[in-house]
């Protein structure tokens, strides 16, 4: 018998079958467990490739990680990824890997500055409101959040009308009721 527990449930599972479907269950149970077997040693297989893949962006994104660079490895998948993204048919490894590096080099102009001066940061003056730069019609058409805010900057109250029906001018005609059941 097997000592892995999956293959254990087949073989309990199996003798409550017919015999001549005992070894058919137990040889198709065991043919759907090597299946699960090769996913999962695929997964274990491709994480070396995944570790460098993440590398590759985060060098990429500008970041920065302490797990192990292989360069043959990330040098592979930059080729690959170049005939892949940019449906480049190259042959040497050399030209994919300098066509990755000039296509995906990281960005160091959008680095945030440090600001020094926390004190002045904030320009508080009221004057420079964006309130105060606009008129009322423009406030009213970026919608009712920022209307409502506009109005309570101005000290304005928003009015709500009530549209009602003006009471008609007709007089009311009182017609004679006939009985027509006589």
């Amino acid at each position: 018998m097997f000592a892995y527990p999956p293959i254990k449930r087949l073989l309990f599972k199996a003798i409550s079958l017919k015999p001549q479907q005992q070894s058919a269950f137990i040889q198709k149970g065991c043919i759907s467990y090597e299946r699960e077997l090769k996913k999962f040693s695929r997964l274990v297989n491709n994480r070396v490739i995944a570790i460098q893949l993440f590398l590759i962006i985060c060098a990429i994104a500008g970041q920065n990680s302490d797990l192990l660079v292989n360069l043959e490895i990330q040098n592979q998948l930059k080729f690959e990824l170049v005939q892949e993204i940019f449906k480049y048919n190259l042959n040497c490894i050399d030209a994919g890997i300098n066509c990755f590096d000039y296509e995906f080099k990281p960005n160091s102009d959008n680095a945030i500055p440090v600001i020094s001066e926390l004190e002045n940061i904030f320009d508080s003056d009221l004057s420079n409101s964006i309130f105060n730069h606009i008129s009322i019609e423009d406030a009213y058409c970026r919608g009712d959040m920022f209307f409502s805010e506009y109005l309570k900057f101005h000290n304005k109250e928003e009015t709500k009308i009530d549209f009602s029906k003006p009471k008609s001018t007709k007089p009311f005609l009182q017609l004679p009721e006939f009985d027509f059941d006589l």
